[in-house]
């Protein structure tokens, strides 16, 4: 059973660009420098002020979209 969601697994991040693989890297060794313990709220608000400073307002729904197909909670 384990080498079946080792196999999904892999399928699963294969759809993953690489561009958001290093990203989300990138982003995890900042908080680890920021704060180990960084709160969701935190970083939701970092999210969003990214989102508004550099995405535009026009690009909130298809962000939230993505986000909550990522999270499987469509």
């Amino acid at each position: 059973m384990k080498e079946i969601q080792n196999i999904i697994e892999q399928v699963e991040q294969s759809k993953i660009s690489d561009n958001a693989i290093l990203l989300s890297k990138s982003i995890n060794k900042e908080i680890i420098n920021i704060d180990e313990s960084l709160s969701y709220k935190d970083l939701a608000i970092a999210v969003s002020i990214i989102l508004k400073d550099s995405y535009g307002k026009h690009n909130f729904n298809p962000f939230i979209k993505e986000l909550k197909n990522h999270l499987n909670i469509v």
